[in-house]
């Protein structure tokens, strides 16, 4: 329960600022881990491990987003699927508008440096992630 309220309240604290510039939008790029998943009504999901994690791709105008599971080689298998997604600022604050088919949703920018990344859905649901750190395995 208390790892829970600490994560409930840090998300709290992050919502009221806007702690994300143009300039921290590089970080996106890269390979993220799902940690924990915030519902709007104060509970959540923890994950200790997946066996997938999510790249992003994003080239200062348009990007996307895709499920990849790491092999023990250092390298990658890439789904076929990708969620494409430009970013909008309104008032300070950075939104990821994906589009799939007819379907469009948008979700904020929460937090984000080169270590983390918090996200929120139009339903309040959050998402935080954690960069992805490769295990390292001794050659012998």
């Amino acid at each position: 329960m208390g790892k829970m309220a600490i994560s409930v309240l840090a998300l709290f604290l992050i919502g009221c600022s806007s702690s994300v510039s143009k300039g921290d939008l590089h970080h996106l790029n890269g390979y993220w881990t799902i940690k924990e998943v915030s519902f709007s009504e104060g509970t959540a999901k923890q994950y200790k491990g997946s066996t997938s994690i999510d790249f992003i791709q994003w080239d200062g105008k348009k990007g996307f987003k895709k499920k990849v599971v790491p092999k023990w080689d250092g390298t990658f298998t890439a789904s076929d699927d990708a969620l494409f997604f430009t970013i909008t600022e309104v008032g300070g604050t950075f939104f990821l508008n994906f589009s799939k088919g007819d379907t469009t949703w948008q979700e904020t920018i929460v937090s984000l440096s080169h270590e983390s990344l918090v996200q929120k859905n139009q339903e309040g649901i959050s998402y935080i992630y954690t960069r992805f750190e490769p295990i390292e395995t001794q050659k012998k």
